[in-house]
Protein backbone atom coordinates (compact mmCIF):
# COMPACT_ATOMS: atom_id res chain seq x y z
CA UNK A 1 0.00 0.00 0.00
CA UNK A 2 1.56 3.71 -0.33
CA UNK A 3 1.37 5.83 2.27
CA UNK A 4 -2.59 7.12 2.41
CA UNK A 5 -4.90 8.49 4.68
CA UNK A 6 -8.40 7.77 5.61
CA UNK A 7 -10.94 9.50 7.70
CA UNK A 8 -13.81 7.16 8.88
CA UNK A 9 -16.89 8.18 10.30
CA UNK A 10 -18.56 5.57 12.43
CA UNK A 11 -22.09 6.57 13.96
CA UNK A 12 -24.10 3.79 16.23
CA UNK A 13 -27.68 4.01 17.19
CA UNK A 14 -29.43 1.99 19.67
CA UNK A 15 -32.77 0.52 19.54
CA UNK A 16 -34.47 3.86 20.65
CA UNK A 17 -33.31 5.75 18.08
CA UNK A 18 -30.21 7.76 19.51
CA UNK A 19 -27.27 8.16 17.89
CA UNK A 20 -23.53 8.83 18.13
CA UNK A 21 -21.09 9.42 15.69
CA UNK A 22 -17.28 9.79 15.94
CA UNK A 23 -14.25 10.25 13.13
CA UNK A 24 -11.14 8.12 13.47
CA UNK A 25 -8.23 8.61 11.16
CA UNK A 26 -6.54 5.77 9.18
CA UNK A 27 -2.99 5.56 8.61
CA UNK A 28 -1.88 2.75 5.76
CA UNK A 29 1.80 2.70 5.96
CA UNK A 30 3.56 0.17 3.75
CA UNK A 31 5.57 -2.45 5.32
CA UNK A 32 8.97 -0.25 5.06
CA UNK A 33 10.87 -4.14 4.61
CA UNK A 34 14.06 -2.14 6.21
CA UNK A 35 16.29 -3.77 8.78
CA UNK A 36 18.80 -1.45 10.39
CA UNK A 37 20.91 -3.60 12.92
CA UNK A 38 21.64 -1.54 16.07
CA UNK A 39 25.04 -3.20 16.63
CA UNK A 40 28.43 -4.45 15.37
CA UNK A 41 31.67 -5.47 16.41
CA UNK A 42 34.45 -4.34 13.58
CA UNK A 43 37.12 -6.54 15.24
CA UNK A 44 38.33 -7.59 11.69
CA UNK A 45 37.14 -11.46 12.62
CA UNK A 46 34.96 -11.76 9.49
CA UNK A 47 31.34 -11.41 11.84
CA UNK A 48 29.62 -8.50 11.94
CA UNK A 49 32.41 -6.09 11.12
CA UNK A 50 30.55 -4.18 8.98
CA UNK A 51 27.34 -2.00 9.32
CA UNK A 52 25.08 -1.80 6.47
CA UNK A 53 21.50 -1.52 5.58
CA UNK A 54 19.13 -4.24 4.53
CA UNK A 55 16.33 -4.18 2.95
CA UNK A 56 13.41 -6.16 0.92
CA UNK A 57 12.45 -6.10 -2.79
CA UNK A 58 9.89 -2.88 -2.09
CA UNK A 59 13.40 -0.80 -1.44
CA UNK A 60 15.10 1.06 -4.47
CA UNK A 61 17.97 2.10 -3.15
CA UNK A 62 19.33 3.59 0.05
CA UNK A 63 19.50 7.30 -0.75
CA UNK A 64 21.71 8.18 2.34
CA UNK A 65 23.50 6.22 5.05
CA UNK A 66 25.32 8.77 7.43
CA UNK A 67 26.65 8.00 11.08
CA UNK A 68 27.05 10.43 13.79
CA UNK A 69 29.13 10.38 16.79
CA UNK A 70 27.55 11.47 20.01
CA UNK A 71 28.70 15.20 19.30
CA UNK A 72 26.87 15.36 15.94
CA UNK A 73 30.39 14.99 14.17
CA UNK A 74 29.98 13.21 11.01
CA UNK A 75 32.11 9.92 10.64
CA UNK A 76 30.63 7.72 7.79
CA UNK A 77 29.06 9.03 4.53
CA UNK A 78 27.57 6.80 1.93
CA UNK A 79 25.05 7.87 -1.05
CA UNK A 80 23.10 6.43 -3.74
CA UNK A 81 23.85 2.62 -3.21
CA UNK A 82 21.73 -0.58 -3.03
CA UNK A 83 21.04 -1.90 0.32
CA UNK A 84 22.26 -5.56 1.33
CA UNK A 85 25.79 -4.85 0.06
CA UNK A 86 28.50 -4.57 2.32
CA UNK A 87 30.66 -2.93 0.39
CA UNK A 88 28.93 0.60 0.76
CA UNK A 89 28.68 -0.19 4.92
CA UNK A 90 30.79 1.38 7.29
CA UNK A 91 33.77 -0.93 8.97
CA UNK A 92 33.81 1.55 12.33
CA UNK A 93 36.86 3.79 11.04
CA UNK A 94 37.19 6.91 11.59
CA UNK A 95 40.86 8.52 9.34
CA UNK A 96 41.90 4.26 9.38
CA UNK A 97 41.44 3.73 12.85
CA UNK A 98 39.03 1.34 14.71
CA UNK A 99 36.81 3.80 16.75
CA UNK A 100 36.05 3.00 20.54
CA UNK A 101 33.19 1.54 21.71
CA UNK A 102 30.30 4.03 21.81
CA UNK A 103 26.39 4.67 20.31
CA UNK A 104 25.96 6.44 17.34
CA UNK A 105 23.20 7.83 15.29
CA UNK A 106 22.46 6.04 12.34
CA UNK A 107 19.78 8.45 9.57
CA UNK A 108 19.15 6.42 6.31
CA UNK A 109 17.10 7.66 3.48
CA UNK A 110 15.02 4.79 1.97
CA UNK A 111 13.74 5.29 -1.58
CA UNK A 112 10.81 2.75 -1.95
CA UNK A 113 9.95 1.22 -5.27
CA UNK A 114 6.98 3.19 -5.53
CA UNK A 115 9.15 6.27 -5.63
CA UNK A 116 8.24 7.14 -2.29
CA UNK A 117 11.13 7.76 0.22
CA UNK A 118 11.50 7.48 4.38
CA UNK A 119 14.17 9.08 6.74
CA UNK A 120 15.40 6.34 9.43
CA UNK A 121 16.62 7.42 12.59
CA UNK A 122 18.56 4.57 14.73
CA UNK A 123 21.05 4.34 17.75
CA UNK A 124 23.81 2.16 16.37
CA UNK A 125 26.15 0.54 18.90
CA UNK A 126 30.36 0.00 18.11
CA UNK A 127 31.51 -2.60 20.24
CA UNK A 128 35.13 -3.01 20.14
Amino acid sequence: LPLTYKLYQLTLTDEYGCSISDDILIEAIEQNGVYIPNAFTPNEDGNNDIFTVYAGQSIEKIIRLEIFDRYGEAVFGNYNFSPNDTQYGWDGKLKGEIMNSQVFVAVVEVLFRNGTSKVIYQDLTLYK
